[in-house]
């Protein structure tokens, strides 16, 4: 399968994925600081505090978002619903994020974020291409979903792994300047190493 082709395909899709992200970036960064607190808050109480195993947090970081890239997938044939709401709610939570903490602390979201925001956007495109294909060609829709779904096997989930681990392990050495050295050198060199997923392979 040749993976640059099936991106290329999905060009449009990702066009409108990212517009609508930056679009909820915008207006959560409107909000203000307010909006970032109550989410803040909420999800401080779900996740009920106290002190998690850095091995753990990272797990629970990549099931969560690889289950959310999945169902973006997986539940997008229904209008694409769910794909808008994904990044509808991603857009605004680091928007107001980006309002409420200082610039410094917001260097923190690069190292994984260059992973992360990238698998979000792509398999909200698939979503909102099966969308379409629901709607125009409902009979090439299980095809599409296989490959859809084998794309995020071999494509979607090593990403959101390596996020996960970066979000943990080097994100937060973004605060000081040498630790920003260090965590930029470590998410580049693993952003290089994980653009072998995306060369042709036939």
């Amino acid at each position: 399968m040749r993976w640059s082709r099936y991106l290329w395909a999905l060009a449009p899709f990702l066009a409108i994925a990212s517009a609508i992200f930056i679009g909820a970036i915008w207006a959560g960064h409107e909000a203000g600081p307010e909006l970032f607190q109550l989410l803040k808050d909420y999800i401080g109480g779900e996740a009920g505090g106290g002190r998690i195993d850095p091995l753990e947090l990272a797990l629970a970081i990549f099931f969560n978002n690889t289950f959310k890239d999945l169902m973006a997938i997986g539940l997008g044939p229904i209008l694409g619903l769910y794909p808008l709401l994904l990044l509808a709610a991603n857009g605004v939570l680091i928007g107001s994020a980006l309002r409420a903490i200082d610039p410094r602390t917001a260097l923190a979201l690069i190292p994984h974020g260059i992973l992360e925001i990238p698998a979000m956007l792509i398999s909200a495109a698939i979503g909102l291409s099966l969308a379409k294909l629901a709607l125009s060609k409902w009979r090439a829709l299980p095809g599409a979903m296989a490959e859809a779904l084998r794309f995020f096997a071999l494509r979607i989930v090593p990403m959101n792994l390596a996020a996960a681990f970066l979000e943990v392990y080097a994100s937060p050495l973004m605060v000081d300047p040498l630790g920003a050295v260090v965590a930029l050198f470590i998410a580049i060199l693993v952003a290089l190493g994980l653009r072998q997923l995306f060369k042709e392979t036939g």
